[in-house]
Formats: structure tokens, C-alpha cells, sequence
């Protein structure tokens, strides 16, 4: 059975350090980990461009996106709502 969102966020970032808003990368490695987790359909690519290397994350349906986008706000968990759009700075292709 698996853990519920609360339970996983817990336990995947006891291992991280510091959870920082500005600097993504942590939280990145959260929805990485919940997309591997939950076994969702939604994946991430990483491309590079004359701007440097972007993280593309492709969302397979509205469920999951709502899903990832709990995580992000329980991971970050100050109190206010957060989207999976704030963490990838807008690089999100819906697939839904």
C-alpha cells in the first residue's frame, strides 16, 4: 500500500536538507521522486538551449497534475498554495 501525501513529503525530505522556494532544485527532486513513487504517467525532460539547460515537465491529466502540484505545497508547507507551474518556472506541457 502506498503512503499517502503527507507521509511520502515527510519522508523524502527528511533526507533533503533545506527546502528552498527560491532555489527549485529540491523541490524538483520531490516531484521526481512522487512521479517514481505514485508510478504516474507524467515525466520530466531536461533540454538545453542557448539559455542554459531547462527542466520540461510533461503532465499526463488533470489528476496528477492536482497531485503534484499537493506535493509541491506540502513540501514547501508555508501555509500557502503552491502550483507545479511556480517549481518549473512555467516550462509545463499539458498532455490532457
Amino acid at each position: 500500500m502506498k503512503k499517502n501525501i503527507e507521509q511520502f513529503v515527510n519522508e523524502v525530505t527528511s533526507h533533503i536538507n533545506e527546502v528552498n522556494e527560491v532555489d527549485m532544485s529540491n523541490i524538483k527532486e520531490v516531484v521526481r521522486k512522487a512521479i517514481s513513487y505514485y508510478e504516474l504517467k507524467s515525466y520530466e525532460e531536461r533540454e538545453q538551449t542557448k539559455q542554459g539547460t531547462s527542466d520540461y515537465l510533461y503532465i499526463h491529466s488533470m489528476i496528477e497534475e492536482n497531485m503534484l502540484s499537493k506535493i509541491v505545497t506540502r513540501t514547501i508547507n508555508d501555509g500557502n498554495d503552491h502550483y507545479i507551474e511556480e517549481v518549473y518556472q512555467g516550462c509545463v506541457i499539458r498532455r490532457h
